[in-house]
């Protein structure tokens, strides 16, 4: 019998009145659904350990004997969906076996053993995609008898994400084959050969082949632009108007006959071009398809990608998977780059030049022969008789002292209206951690330089690819910010937002032409900058009232502590002094003995846990400052988008967090305080300009975004004392008082946490969005107001008078996450409102099918994905051309996918 399943689609187009069905996902019905008969679809693995996947409409889930959701109805006519085998033959294929086999190549493995390829891939990849060719045995060459030549791009795509440098990579891949394949991997493609080469024909030994412009394959710069509009849906006009490319950036090398892990015993050669490419503005609301501007994960398809056909009748063509992305913080990199001059063609825009970076940049330290001498031979010393756990840093700092006197001269008087800049940089120069800002080593030959400021910056250049001196420009940074949020009482906001003249006194008069600091400074919430200030015990504010001044008072301990760290805590981007971990310390955050911490924020703790002698500023610090100092440091597993746009249920947002903070050894709450002004002043002086403000709040950070922070982290240092969910009730409650524009009195009853949450995922569709959940079906609303009461954790519920009587201390779960349901709801216009709220109902619903809801499940959290929904009208979401499935990938993720809806005539759907 045909079954007809109505989705969320119906709730917009479709004539007929449906009825629910158990609460369930979908509405039954004999007759056809008038606007698009395929709706949401639930699929779901059959099997523990099984590749294949079965789909089913929500309401005809069944359970598996052991006990697993298993959803097992699929379309009646299979063979009106696209075939799955490439446009090869069985001959084709064995006579490639066999050609292979001539060149003694034993494939009988191959495809069965981890890691390895079929014959049939490397067949497409060679004939079909062009990716490789396969060159002849020549003299001399390897045993084997030919060779396989791959010439690929790899793009490095960079954004910052809240200021801080991230590169987008993919994480898991899901294969044509049913694997799926968790690693990082930058974007990248094969440059495609010319059809007119055959590679039999090529001699192996043509320096062509490898050469850095090979005329047998397609140019770099075009598999750079077809890699993201075939990898990640990124069309030209799209790349053209958004990325901008270091020109400088571009670098070449060979891997010379490798062994192929994907094809055992064939020796590959990857002739490798890297380039950067740059978002050019993260805020920017078209750069929102890729994640931005929070640094959320998405998924794309390549290919006819369907999720569905992982069965042994019907596999995925070869070339097509899934790709999960993901914006990882951006890591030191040893590895050494050939810089290729620039191309005459340009893809995009080029980055803007750094030509006033001397004007906006403080001199680099003057050294004394002396001092440099003394610190020559220190170095000379340390390769005769290296010391662990890193031999330069062990040579510089040896003997060093912090002069503290300076340094308590600075925390006393920072706030003082006669202490001004020019002498607190003066004074800043106490720390002798600053001089390994100067340092670099020369990758080929090993030999460490000494700069100071006898070097031009202007021509300047470091192998790393930095500009010279710019961590130390971005440290002295940090330290005005510090000077300048200390003083916001007196001249710090001018400071801070302008920067400062010729005689470094701070601009007063901003330039009627610079819209961005003229609005930062009327609209930035000073005040809650400043309460963190006082959260963290830096500040004391007392008095004040309608005829009194407040009085401010320093501690003059606590920031020096801070001014202390600041000089040492971006040292081990220098990645010369990244240490070695010692085998009596093994294995430190995930690091063997004998491996160089790369992450230069766990560097910098193992220095400090182990080895303080080597931070004079660090090691003479109370016991009390140095907690807080190493608190700096930890990873607090925090994700401020979810939690300012209400995203995810409390558990998800707080419980590792709280975990990490009560396992910090007790950290207290001004720590947690302690921590975000460090957060805040090293994100402040991101920009190498210290002289020119806090350039990167001010002009290239989203200030709602910004605004949204500092209102959020007060909430966050509360979860050492409360719960989760207590916190995250108290933040919902301000948030709906203090909207703009307002909302009117706080919500009650069964349906208010969900309306306080989705006032704040809405943000400026924040009234409508109220309004639309107002007029939601009674059950779309009890679906929201139950799911969205969910808390993801054990034994804690909201108050029982703004949840339903069924969720009020009867914790239960899974929770979900709905990433992207924020960006969902802010790109809507105001008349789509309802339908999309009706269609997250519907994602709820369904998510509930695949993950019952149990009192076991009540501290677990799942994923549910909607990237591809974020950012389509409703119009098309409905399209009678297309379906919408939700894809059970895992125990914790769950993706909306979209599917091509069978051929007229198909039957419908056929309940197994």
């Amino acid at each position: 019998m045909t079954r007809w399943w109505h989705g969320f689609s119906c709730i917009l187009d479709c004539g007929q009145k449906t009825e629910s069905i158990d609460d369930r996902a979908f509405r039954l019905k004999d007759e056809p659904c008038l606007a698009n008969p395929y709706g949401m679809v639930l699929v779901e693995r059959a099997d523990e350990g099984s590749d294949s996947i079965g789909w089913a409409p929500a309401s005809k889930a069944r359970v598996h004997p052991k006990g697993i959701a298993v959803h097992t109805a699929r379309a009646a006519h299979a063979t009106d969906w696209p075939s799955e085998l490439p446009a090869f033959s069985e001959e084709e294929i064995r006579s490639f076996r066999a050609m292979l086999g001539s060149h003694d190549i034993k494939t009988d493995a191959w495809g069965t053993a981890d890691g390895s390829k079929s014959v049939e891939r490397l067949y497409w990849e060679a004939h079909r995609q062009r990716g490789c060719v396969l060159t002849p045995r020549v003299a001399g060459a390897r045993a084997g008898g030919i060779r396989r030549i791959a010439r690929l791009v790899k793009i490095r795509l960079s954004a910052e994400i809240f200021g801080v440098e991230h590169i987008l990579l993919s994480r898991m891949q899901f294969m044509h084959d049913g694997r799926t394949i968790e690693r990082k991997q930058v974007p990248l493609r094969k440059l495609a050969w010319h059809e007119s080469i055959d590679g039999s024909a090529v001699p192996w030994g043509e320096a062509a082949l490898c050469a850095e412009s090979c005329p047998y394959t397609e140019a770099w710069r075009e598999g750079c632009r077809k890699a993201l509009v075939e990898r990640l849906g990124l069309s030209e006009e799209w790349q053209r108007k958004h990325l901008e490319e270091d020109v400088h950036s571009h670098s070449y090398r060979v891997e010379a006959d490798t062994d192929s892990a994907g094809f055992p015993g064939l020796p590959t050669t990857y002739c490798i071009h890297e380039v950067t490419l740059r978002v050019a503005d993260s805020s920017s609301p078209g750069v929102a398809c890729i994640g931005l501007p929070h640094g959320q994960e998405f998924a794309t398809a390549e290919g006819a990608f369907d999720a569905t056909a992982y069965d042994e009748h019907r596999r995925l063509p070869i070339g097509t998977q899934l790709n999960i992305w993901t914006w990882d913080r951006e890591q030191t990199c040893d590895a050494t780059k050939s810089m290729a001059p620039a191309q005459s063609k340009v893809m995009m825009k080029r980055m803007s030049t750094r030509s006033a970076l001397v004007t906006k940049g403080v001199s680099l330290p003057a050294l004394s022969s002396q001092v440099y001498a003394s610190m020559k031979m220190r170095l000379d010393q340390a390769e005769l008789a290296p010391q662990a756990p890193n031999a330069t840093l062990a040579a510089i700092m040896a003997g060093q002292k912090t002069d503290w006197s300076a340094v308590k001269r600075m925390a006393k008087h920072i706030a003082d209206p006669k202490y001004s800049l020019r002498q607190f940089h003066k004074d800043v120069s106490s720390f002798p951690e600053l001089s390994l800002y100067l340092l670099e080593r020369d990758e080929l030959s090993g030999a460490v330089t000494i700069f100071s400021s006898n070097t031009t910056l202007e021509s300047a250049s470091l192998s790393s690819g930095r500009s010279l001196g710019d961590e130390f420009q971005r440290t002295v940074g940090a330290f005005f910010a510090i000077y300048w949020m200390m003083r916001l009482h007196i001249d710090g906001k001018a400071g801070f937002v302008n920067g400062v003249d010729k005689q470094w006194k701070a601009v007063t008069k901003t330039p009627k032409d610079d819209e961005k600091r003229k609005t930062f400074e009327a609209k930035a919430q000073w005040k809650y900058l400043q309460k963190i200030l006082k959260d963290a015990g830096l500040l004391k504010v007392t008095g004040g009232g309608l005829f009194a001044t407040p009085t401010y008072e320093v501690d003059e301990q606590r920031v020096a502590a801070l001014l202390a760290l600041t000089a040492f805590h971006d040292i081990m981007k220098m990645s010369l002094l990244l240490p070695e971990v010692q085998p009596q310390h093994a294995p430190y955050h995930g690091y063997a003995a004998g491996n160089t911490i790369g992450d230069h924020d766990s560097a910098l703790s193992y220095i400090m846990e182990h080895y303080p002698s080597m931070l004079p500023s660090f090691k003479d610090l109370d016991e009390d400052d140095k907690r807080s100092v190493l608190f700096t440091q930890c990873n607090l597993r925090f994700n401020h988008g979810w939690f300012v746009q209400a995203e995810a249920p409390p558990g998800a947002m707080l419980t590792s967090c709280r975990a990490t903070l009560l396992g910090a050894g007790g950290a207290h709450k001004a720590d947690v305080a302690f921590y975000f002004v460090h957060w805040l002043t090293d994100l402040a002086g991101a920009e190498a300009t210290p002289l020119f403000g806090c350039e990167k709040f001010v002009t290239k950070f989203p200030l709602a975004v910004l605004n949204s922070f500092l209102r959020s982290f007060e909430f966050v240092g509360q979860v050492v004392t409360r719960t989760e969910t207590e916190v995250v009730e108290s933040y919902l409650k301000v948030r709906w008082d203090e909207n703009v524009p307002p909302l009117g009195r706080s919500p009650k009853g069964p349906g208010a946490i969900a309306k306080m949450r989705l006032a704040c995922m809405a943000q400026a569709n924040s009234r409508g969005a109220i309004r639309a959940f107002d007029d939601l079906s009674k059950e779309d609303r009890q679906v929201l107001s139950v799911e969205m009461a969910r808390t993801g954790c054990a034994e804690q519920s909201f108050s029982a008078a703004l949840v339903p009587g069924e969720v009020a201390g009867q914790p239960a779960g899974p929770a979900f996450l709905v990433y992207y349901g924020p960006a969902f709801l802010q790109a809507s216009p105001p008349k789509e409102l309802a339908a999309r709220l009706a269609m997250l109902a519907e994602v709820y619903r369904t998510a509930r099918l695949l993950w019952p809801c149990t009192p076991g499940g009540a501290a677990s959290n799942v994923s549910v994905r909607i990237d591809m929904l974020r950012s389509v009208s409703v119009k098309d979401i409905v399209s009678s051309d297309d379906f919408w499935i939700l894809v059970r990938h895992n125990d914790a993720e769950a993706f909306v996918e979209k599917r091509v809806r069978p051929a007229a005539g198909a039957g419908g759907w056929e309940v197994l």
